[in-house]
């Protein structure tokens, strides 16, 4: 059983409170223990960072194709609306969380 905070995390237990965001260095630690070798930290970041790269591009793509739909129609815009990194939750996050799984892999010595 591993107890973080007052957050206790064990077999068949789930998280029984919402950790703080002072945690975050623990959470950190408990995430260099999960991630077994160098290798496969580097392959899920890069992963993580392609998949939002991935969901972003098929937000725009939806755009454009929203947009050569209205042309059909008779009125449209000149330009597609442009799509801010920060409309779809997932993006940021996953590409957040790529980018500590490579930072933690690269500070892990290889074994």
């Amino acid at each position: 059983m591993l107890k973080l905070g007052s957050a206790i995390i064990g077999r068949g237990c789930g998280i029984n409170t919402v950790p703080s965001l002072g945690q975050f260095e623990t959470y950190l630690k408990l995430l260099e223990v999960t991630v077994l070798d160098k290798r496969v930290g580097l392959i899920l970041g890069s992963l993580f960072i392609l998949m939002s790269g991935l969901i972003f591009t098929i937000e725009r793509l939806t755009a454009y194709v929203y947009w050569s739909a209205q042309i059909k129609t008779g009125t449209w815009a000149t330009t597609p609306q442009p799509m801010p990194l920060t409309d779809n939750l997932f993006t940021v996050i996953f590409f957040l969380i790529g980018v500590v799984i490579v930072i933690v892999a690269f500070q892990k010595k290889r074994q």
